[in-house]
């Protein structure tokens, strides 16, 4: 949830062998923002409830169709809203008595946790950023075809990972500068603790 999300560096809970990453608080300001908009919407519905309840009893199945995705839309907004609120992503880098780094890569909706992982690696050069491009749009295969850049071409997600262990991502942005900010800053926390 990087791209949604990013983490940055967490200090309080830092202490001088580990570093902690969590998820930015913006995810607060984005689930208010869901919350918001489904208050309209059910605001609106208010308004709306005679023509939504012939829709249903006396439309045919594209109204009721439509009148059940409106509905859906109203209890999908406070779900969003919830999930934001409660959405953690915490990475933490510990340095090992041999040196090494254990890395811990968790996620997290409230107490349910997944794609929870511990990874060792050698240190601070073991973490890569690579490039993920995915699906490729028509802008992109026509800027290959010109050579010239097209600025709605796919430019992929950076990626910032652990060598050797490709499925452990430690963080993934659209810009390159956001991946080379933290990677930086996770090289220059731990080259001050040796």
């Amino acid at each position: 949830m990087g791209l949604v999300f990013p983490l940055q560096l967490d200090l309080r809970k830092s202490t001088p062998e580990e570093l902690v990453l969590t998820s930015t608080s913006k995810r607060f300001s984005v689930g208010s923002t869901f919350l918001f908009v489904g208050l309209v919407l059910a605001t609106m519905h208010l308004a709306a409830a005679p023509l939504f309840k012939i829709m249903w009893d006396q439309g045919s199945f594209f109204d009721r169709a439509l009148a059940t995705f409106f509905y859906g839309m109203i209890f999908a907004f406070p779900v969003i809203c919830i999930i934001c609120w409660f959405y953690k992503s915490k990475v933490s880098l510990r340095k090992t008595q041999e040196g090494s780094l254990q890395v811990s890569i968790e996620s997290r909706l409230g107490p349910i946790s997944w794609g929870k992982s511990e990874n060792q690696i050698a240190g601070v050069n073991e973490l890569e950023i690579t490039n993920w491009k995915g699906a490729v749009n028509m802008a992109s295969l026509q800027s290959q075809q010109k050579s010239t850049p097209d600025r709605y071409a796919t430019r992929g997600h950076w990626i910032l990972r652990l060598k050797g262990h490709p499925k452990a991502v430690i963080e993934r942005r659209a810009k390159r500068d956001d991946i080379d900010w933290l990677h930086a800053q996770i090289e220059a926390f731990f080259s001050l603790k040796t």
